[in-house]
Formats: C-alpha cells, sequence, structure tokens
C-alpha cells in the first residue's frame, strides 16, 4: 500500500539527525534551538517525545544506534580546534543493561 507521510513533532525547535532504530520502533534525533539542545527519542507511530540527554546548542550532531537497539551515540563535532566527542546512552526500557557501553563502529556519512 502506499504509506501517508506524517508529522511526529509539533514544535518550534529545529530537529535534525534522525535515525531509525533497529527494530524500526523509535526514531532518536536531536533537537535544538537558540538556546537548548537535546537529544530525544520519539516512537515512530507517534507520541510523546523523551529527551535523554542534554546537548550544547551551536554544535553540530549525529545519532546512531547500536546493532541491539540498546544504545545511542551521539556524536558531537565542535568548531575546528575542539575535538569531537561520542557519548553512549542506554535506551530507556530495553530489557538488558550493562555498564560499559559496547564498541560502536560508525561508518562514514
Amino acid at each position: 500500500g502506499a504509506a501517508m507521510p506524517f508529522r511526529l513533532t509539533e514544535t518550534p525547535e529545529r530537529e535534525h539527525s534522525p535515525a531509525w532504530s533497529p527494530d524500526s520502533r523509535h526514531i532518536g534525533f536531536v533537537q535544538t534551538s537558540q538556546t537548548t539542545c537535546g537529544l530525544y527519542i520519539i516512537p515512530a507511530t507517534g507520541g510523546a517525545a523523551r529527551q535523554l540527554f542534554g546537548c550544547e546548542p551551536g554544535m553540530r550532531y549525529h545519532v546512531k544506534w547500536s546493532q541491539d537497539g540498546e544504545w545511542l551515540a551521539l556524536v558531537e563535532f565542535g568548531p575546528a580546534r575542539k575535538p569531537a566527542r561520542i557519548t553512549m546512552l542506554p535506551v530507556p526500557d530495553r530489557k538488558s543493561r550493562t555498564s560499559r557501553a559496547p564498541l560502536l563502529l560508525l561508518r562514514s556519512w
């Protein structure tokens, strides 16, 4: 059948770097404004977005899921002289919990 697009959020903030979870049930994304920034997840069928992590406005970000869907990586790119940073965050309501983040290999994008 034909898919009908619909808007997941209704906020005035800028949303970017969407990433589908491996099971296609959630989307991770970054939401920014002039003064705020956060990493969010939202059900792919709509609903309330949940903030997982605050970030720094004015930076560039990329979101990537682990293959098992248990972790989200937030890759932060700063000005040329500031090194990139990767923050690994456990996804709430997942079945397993570990104290260490898995090795996550990122392909170039």
